[in-house]
């Protein structure tokens, strides 16, 4: 391919480029991963910070919309426990239920995701904080499952009595969930680092 070429390519993915809301073209949008490596690919040969602009605004866009579905989900789960309606802490009535603790974490997490794209430094340290919370809290969880410990963080916000048929921790979920949030949690904290 002849660099003018790749050029026009450039421009032409930069001519559809959605200034205000990020990603390219028109409603409905769907993420593009190859139209953003190209971008950036352009963006590394000829060092065109619009190049890299859009493929971050893009970026944002996508993490803003995954932190607001987060939200959602997350305080549709602890209205559910807090009123007492099953149908709302998780898959529907007879599905799997999310912990309240989980959601909690989620809500945590999500609103750390929408502060870490701010562009005030102040909002992306809390962002650090709110994961550093999450991780610390599912840290704590995962040494409960793994050592004979318990901080009782499962029973916090909400106490449920053991039966027959519950798990010896009702309110505590798993340990893929717990390594999950701790991940999670760390990645938030660490977003902002530069290497």
């Amino acid at each position: 391919l002849s660099i003018e070429l790749l050029d026009s390519a450039c421009r032409g993915a930069g001519s559809r480029f959605d200034s205000a809301h990020g990603g390219f073209g028109s409603a409905p949008k769907f993420p593009q991963p190859m139209v953003l490596d190209f971008l950036l690919r352009c963006w590394t040969r000829t060092g065109d910070e619009t190049s890299l602009a859009m493929v971050v605004d893009t970026l944002h866009a996508m993490a803003r919309g995954a932190a607001v579905l987060v939200l959602l989900l997350a305080g549709v789960v602890l209205l559910g426990w807090s009123l007492g309606i099953r149908g709302l802490t998780g898959l529907g009535p007879a599905g799997a239920i999310m912990k309240a603790n989980a959601a909690v974490a989620l809500l945590l997490g999500g609103a750390g995701l929408w502060l870490a794209v701010s562009h005030r430094r102040p909002s992306r340290r809390l962002a650090g904080a709110l994961g550093a919370a999450v991780g610390l809290v599912d840290a704590l969880t995962l040494l409960e499952h793994l050592a004979p410990v318990d901080f009782h963080i499962d029973l916090l916000l909400f106490a449920q009595r053991a039966h027959a048929w519950l798990p010896v921790h009702p309110n505590r979920f798993g340990m893929p969930a717990s390594i999950c949030f701790v991940l999670g949690g760390l990645g938030l904290l660490l977003l902002n680092y530069r290497t």
